[in-house]
């Protein structure tokens, strides 16, 4: 491998990359901040996250990945180009990376992302589906011939997937997930309290008293917001039952993935699944609960991995020790002039 070949895993609200040998090395807020007037960038990541909720009409934050995919070219550029810079420092080689994508987008959003991170100073990208990083990363063996079903619950996506024989047996993709929560949140609390509250006192809500199955002690937490009728300040109990019940509707939409999948299996990697069971990671994979979830709603064994919200990023370092392997799957490097085009032989651009 060169110098800093690096996995990037370009979240709807996290940017996560890893270093082979080092582990992941960065977890940044995919945010920026920019000047409303001149549109000139103010802060990236943890500094522009600050600012949401709480940023003045001067000052814009803008997310510029949605559903895993970019929104803003220009701003998604400066961003990773900001995260790749503050990794490899005054490197003068220009890196390699394996970017974690969802499994199902379009060839032009393809095309997008290997644009975005070649302009932001990566040499040559290989892009690879989500899934397929999480299984590695959730320990899953390389080439390893016994089937196993993940599901990558993030805060814009959704991927789920079959893995077997180092590659993608089936997979879906659902654009709904952890920030599809929060906005059932506000819109409860809007409906019921009619109380004003941002996205970030929704995923404070989730992340306390979120729970994936029925809780058997209510537990409650202050909420505070401004009362719709009046402007002013208002403060609310909230309990983790009301917050379930919200939640619930969304759990069924994801469950609804893996049953599409499983359905479609054929019986001799369901017997490998029914012994491996479901591996579960993303953000969302430490909403209290979900492992119980998912078993009692498919009738299958599921538990969530270590570090569930770094499992894409950790996956990229087994793809980058077998990329030679993975090339018979389509998976290489591609420099930008060939990026990701169908039907475009790049084999002449490859240094693997």
């Amino acid at each position: 491998m060169f110098l800093f070949d690096l996995g990037i895993d370009m979240g709807s609200t996290k940017t996560t990359i890893y270093v082979e040998g080092k582990g992941v090395v960065l977890n940044e807020p995919s945010v920026v901040a920019i000047d409303s007037e001149t549109e000139k960038i103010i802060a990236v990541g943890r500094r522009a996250r600050r600012m949401v909720g709480r940023n003045p009409d001067s000052i814009t934050v803008v997310y510029p990945i949605k559903n895993g995919v970019v929104s803003n070219f220009t701003l998604a550029e400066h961003m990773i180009r900001t995260f790749v810079q503050k990794v490899c420092k005054n490197s003068m080689v220009k890196p390699r990376a394996v970017v974690a994508i969802p499994s199902e987008i379009t060839n032009v959003d393809r095309i997008t992302i290997s644009d975005v991170i070649m302009s932001a100073g990566v040499r040559k990208a290989c892009l690879v589906e989500k899934p397929l990083l999480a299984a590695y990363g959730a320990g899953v063996e390389f080439g390893a011939k016994r089937g196993s079903i993940i599901i990558d619950i993030g805060a814009g996506t959704t991927d789920a997937a079959i893995v077997t024989y180092g590659g993608l047996a089936l997979n879906a993709s659902l654009k709904i997930g952890g920030e599809t929560i929060d906005e059932e949140i506000i819109k409860y609390i809007r409906t019921k309290y009619n109380l004003n509250i941002g996205v970030r006192t929704a995923e404070n809500i989730k992340k306390d008293i979120g729970c994936a199955v029925r809780p058997f002690t209510e537990v409650t937490m202050s909420v505070k917001g401004i009362d719709y009728a009046t402007g002013l300040p208002m403060v609310i109990e909230v309990s983790n039952n009301e917050i379930y019940d919200v939640i619930l509707p969304v759990l069924k939409d994801i469950s609804g993935v893996l049953s599409i999948i499983l359905e479609q299996t054929p019986p001799e990697l369901i017997a490998d699944i029914s012994i491996e069971g479901i591996l579960i990671c993303g953000g969302v994979a430490n909403l209290t609960g979900i492992a119980d979830y998912f078993t009692q709603t498919l009738r299958i064994d599921a538990s969530v991995v270590t570090e569930p919200e770094f499992c894409a990023a950790r996956g990229t370092g087994p793809v980058m020790r077998h990329m030679r392997e993975l090339k018979a799957f389509g998976y290489q490097y591609r420099s930008i002039e060939k990026a990701d085009v169908p039907g475009v032989d790049d084999s002449e651009f490859q240094d693997v």
